[in-house]
């Protein structure tokens, strides 16, 4: 005879958003057995990793935020997951939405657009670059007349002549990634990694800052 006795563990994987610890939050949540490894992406931009565990209904573990550790419980309620965090005698109560099972999903498309600059709409070709320290590096092999193509939607993709050469017909736009603004800061999102640069729009040039020097774009066709 059968016995249905045990416990039903419910499936937290997914990715999900809204408030949390700002305005426009996205969180990533996987499951493995009874632990769980999860990503809060701080309005589409600054990403935290956490980790903890799953107890039949429930997860819980903490999540470092600011070099503060905010101890978490979730559970999920039709399509959202309600989580309680404390840290001290601080209290936060959140309602998240699941808007994929897929924790892989790429968050901005589902955070708006709001972020958007769009003055960097357009084709921008690389002309100069510099190192950290101001002297101008060649521009030489693959790099010769790459360009990013900002697309409205939020979407972004790189154009490389070199490889031109080699497949006169391959179609660059296939391999779109994602791109959001904070401010003077231009995120490129793509499912591995984010790289972020500060940005300046001056005389139809586009000046990417980023940790090893200064890029330089001229707006295509102006």
């Amino acid at each position: 005879m059968l016995c249905y006795t045990q416990a039903f563990t419910q499936n937290f994987d997914g990715l999900y958003v809204g408030t949390l610890f700002t305005e426009k939050n996205a969180v990533s949540i996987r499951a493995t057995g009874s632990l769980i490894a999860g990503t809060i992406f701080l309005n589409a931009q600054e990403r935290v990793v956490f980790f903890g565990n799953v107890s039949k209904d429930t997860i819980s573990g903490t999540m470092i935020i600011d070099q503060e550790g905010w101890v978490f419980n979730g559970s999920l309620f039709e399509d959202s997951l309600i989580l309680s965090l404390k840290f001290n005698d601080h209290v936060k109560e959140s309602k998240l939405k699941r808007v994929s099972p897929n924790p892989s999903k790429n968050p901005v498309k589902f955070l708006g657009k709001a972020t958007l600059d769009l003055r960097l709409v357009g084709e921008w070709v690389l002309w100069k670059m510099n190192d950290k320290n101001g002297s101008t590096l060649p521009i030489k092999g693959d790099m010769e007349g790459m360009s990013y193509v900002i697309i409205s939607d939020g979407t972004y993709f790189l154009r490389f002549p070199s490889l031109l050469k080699i497949k006169p017909n391959f179609d660059f736009s296939s391999l779109k990634n994602s791109w959001i603004t904070n401010k003077s800061r231009l995120i490129l999102v793509s499912s591995s990694m984010n790289s972020e640069y500060d940005y300046e729009i001056k005389d139809n040039n586009l000046i990417l800052k980023h940790e090893t020097g200064t890029s330089f774009f001229r707006k295509k066709g102006e």
